[in-house]
């Protein structure tokens, strides 16, 4: 596969991840509804706080899938800077591709923890929109 169509392939995944994170925020704001609902019922145990017990196990599921998601990216990270900085693709290519698409891999590697990420508080805020 070359290496054009690697990065396509790599973006729409990084497209997947973050549509993604919006349709697990729809859910949880459906479930956080229901839990509330639920909650004001006389036949749910009195004092338990579902909402809480509800956002600490999805906001710890929430951070394992980020972690995965980092290190899936790291990995292709370190592929396509191997890639980007072999002789023979140095040949192949103009100075001006070869800086460019170094440098989007620098800044990639720079802002990896806020190209994969999610707003927690916004997305485990209880009646959040």
């Amino acid at each position: 596969m070359n290496v054009e169509r690697q990065f396509h392939h790599r973006h729409l995944l990084l497209h997947a991840i973050f549509w993604h994170s919006n349709l697990v925020k729809f859910g949880l704001q459906s479930l956080d509804r229901l839990l509330e609902a639920l909650g004001s019922s006389p036949s749910t145990q009195a004092g338990y706080d579902h909402v809480g017990a509800f956002q600490d196990i999805v906001g710890a599921d929430l951070d394992n899938q980020v972690a995965v998601a980092k290190a899936l990216f790291q990995t292709y990270l370190t592929d396509a800077t191997n890639t980007w900085n072999d002789p023979l693709i140095i040949a192949q290519h103009g100075s001006v591709v070869i800086k460019g698409n170094q440098a989007a891999l620098k800044g990639f590697a720079t802002n990896i923890g806020k190209y994969i990420a999610y707003d927690e508080l916004e997305m485990l805020a209880s009646g959040g929109s």
